[in-house]
C-alpha cells in the first residue's frame, strides 16, 4: 500500500509538475525513458567520451553532459535518499548487530567448534 501510494505521489504527481514547470531541462527530453540524452537531444554515446575505455575529460567538454530524464532522476534521487535508512533499520532490527556479548558468544562458539550453529 505504502509502495503504491509513493508511486502515484512521485510519478503521477511531482513528475508531472517538474515536467511542465521545466526543472533539470527536463521538458526537453520525453519524461519517461531509461535512456540518457546529450545536448542534442540524441541518445548520449559513452565511447565519444572514452579513449581506449578510459574518461577522457577533454572529449567530454568538448561532447556534451549527460541529460537523464525525469524519471530517472527521481528514481535515482528516491534510491539514494532510502539507502542509509533501508540500512540502519535492517541492522537495528536484526541479529547483525554486534554488540561486546554476542561477540563474545560467537567467538567462544567458533572457538569449541560449533560454527555450524551460527546463524
Amino acid at each position: 500500500m505504502n509502495a503504491g501510494v509513493a508511486f502515484v505521489i512521485m510519478y503521477w504527481l511531482i513528475a508531472p509538475i517538474l515536467y511542465s514547470t521545466n526543472v533539470w531541462d527536463s521538458a526537453y527530453f520525453p519524461i519517461f525513458l531509461p535512456v540518457a540524452f546529450d545536448n542534442t537531444g540524441k541518445p548520449y554515446q559513452v565511447t565519444k567520451i572514452t579513449t581506449d575505455g578510459i574518461f577522457d575529460p577533454v572529449k567530454y567538454a568538448s561532447y556534451s553532459r549527460p541529460y537523464l530524464p525525469l524519471s530517472l532522476l527521481i528514481s535515482y534521487g528516491v534510491s539514494f535518499a532510502l539507502l542509509w535508512p533501508s540500512l540502519y533499520t535492517y541492522s537495528v532490527r536484526s541479529s547483525l548487530v554486534i554488540t561486546p556479548f554476542t561477540s563474545e558468544r560467537v567467538f567462544s562458539m567458533v572457538r569449541q567448534g560449533y560454527s555450524s550453529a551460527l546463524p
